[in-house]
């Protein structure tokens, strides 16, 4: 005899002291369990996807690059970032050549498929250029990769 009352979510049996339990009646909840168990398992509405479960643990990536002088560089994160910003250790991120009369630009922000001068994003990271020359009056000159200039970064994943 099954038991004289059920549980509220699963309705499986709940005994109380005068029913008389019988294997069909267990055998009967190990299948409501296991229906239940299954049926949740199986929907992908409910569970991560091993994408989204890497960007809950990790969803940024921060480092710093020091630059070698280069007109060009870039930076391997394993990822196009969905926002990248780059700031210099030790300077603004926008200073005066007092000598040239040049601003230098030292700051870059990135989102998307779009960013600031003198960065862009790539499938696996991202690349920065330094300007070799003088720029044309009024225009700054891009310093992201100035000679031994330690430069850090701060990516965002993509989510999922």
């Amino acid at each position: 005899m099954p038991s004289s009352s059920k549980t509220n979510y699963l309705q499986l049996n709940y005994w109380s002291a005068g029913d008389k339990p019988k294997m069909a009646d267990f055998n009967s909840d190990n299948q409501k369990i296991d229906n239940a168990f299954q049926a949740h398992i199986q929907n992908s509405a409910q569970h991560l996807t091993g994408n989204q479960s890497a960007w809950i643990a990790q969803p940024f990536v921060s480092g710093t690059y020091t630059g070698d002088g280069a007109a060009s560089r870039s930076v391997t994160l394993g990822f196009a970032p969905a926002l990248l910003v780059i700031l210099p250790e030790g300077y603004g991120p926008l200073e005066l050549d007092t000598v040239q009369q040049t601003p230098l630009l030292r700051f870059a922000l990135a989102a998307d498929s779009h960013g600031s001068s003198g960065v862009a994003l790539t499938a696996t990271g991202f690349t920065v250029n330094q300007a070799q020359s003088i720029p044309l009056v009024g225009l700054p000159k891009i310093c992201l990769n100035e000679q031994n200039v330690v430069y850090r970064y701060f990516a965002i994943r993509p989510a999922g």
